[in-house]
């Protein structure tokens, strides 16, 4: 594959460069290539501290520490991020600091720190308090309920849940609403609360049809699967497995494939 990362042409100014550099590390890094979406955010980090703007720093860290979070380097991820949340707080950018506090949280959350990961998340809440609510709310409130649920607070959980819901419907984020419904539902089957999730569940599902995701539509028939076996309902459980089983067939995605059939063969 020919290389995304730009040319330093004559006449380019830093900051334009840093916007080149940062769009191929992107595009880099959302095609699994992290490597090079590294190589793309330290180049542009050297140039952004030499000569761009601090908001071109402050991007350059973020790609930074994404590129390193994918690369499984959570110390040295954390570390772009808190450098990034230390110039955010210092210019006032209280929306890029609430975003970056999730980042954090995000990958204290993988390394099984659910407290700490509860802590940032609700100070990323009280970062965005001042403003009306928008994404950045909505993602603390959901990334929230999932650490609650691990917790085993559910009731706590579900109530972030809903509230990053009722953002998400205001702002017609479609995607967003059927995340959010997956994850509620998922929280009311581990509550034993199973029609609830079955009603959730539903709901996550007619939103990803709709969408046209038949991905988010498998894994969501393989989570309603898995209620209505926990239901006793075996034979709405088994239709839900063999069309999981269908689209992730046809996907090709083995890990998927995988993980259904062992389901199909509880």
């Amino acid at each position: 594959m020919a290389s995304h990362a730009p040319d330093s042409g004559r006449g380019t100014s830093p900051e334009e460069l840093v916007d080149l550099l940062l769009g191929s590390g992107q595009t880099y890094l959302d095609q699994g290539q992290v490597e090079q979406a590294d190589r793309c955010a330290l180049h542009a980090l050297d140039l952004a501290r030499s000569g761009a703007s601090e908001p071109a720093t402050i991007r350059a860290l973020v790609l930074l520490g994404r590129s390193r979070g994918a690369q499984d380097r959570n110390e040295e991820a954390v570390s772009s991020f808190e450098e990034c949340l230390a110039l955010q707080e210092r210019t006032g950018d209280h929306a890029g600091a609430a975003a970056t506090l999730c980042e954090i949280a995000g990958l204290r959350t993988r390394e099984g720190e659910y407290r700490t990961a509860e802590d940032l998340l609700l100070e990323s809440l009280r970062f965005s308090s001042a403003d009306a609510p928008g994404p950045n709310r909505a993602r603390a409130l959901e990334e929230l309920g999932s650490v609650r649920r691990l917790l085993g607070a559910f009731d706590v959980a579900m109530d972030n849940f809903r509230e990053a819901l009722r953002i998400r419907e205001a702002l017609r984020d479609r995607k967003g609403q059927a995340r959010i419904l997956n994850r509620l539902g998922n929280t009311y089957q581990r509550a034993g609360r199973l029609q609830e999730a079955l009603d959730h569940q539903r709901r996550c599902l007619q939103l990803w049809e709709e969408i046209g995701d038949p991905r988010e539509t498998g894994k969501v028939q393989n989570n309603l699967g898995t209620t209505y076996l926990e239901q006793g309902e075996y034979g709405a459980s088994g239709e839900c497995f063999e069309r999981a089983r269908a689209l992730f067939d046809k996907l090709g995605d083995r890990p998927m494939l995988a993980h259904v059939l062992s389901n199909i063969g509880l």
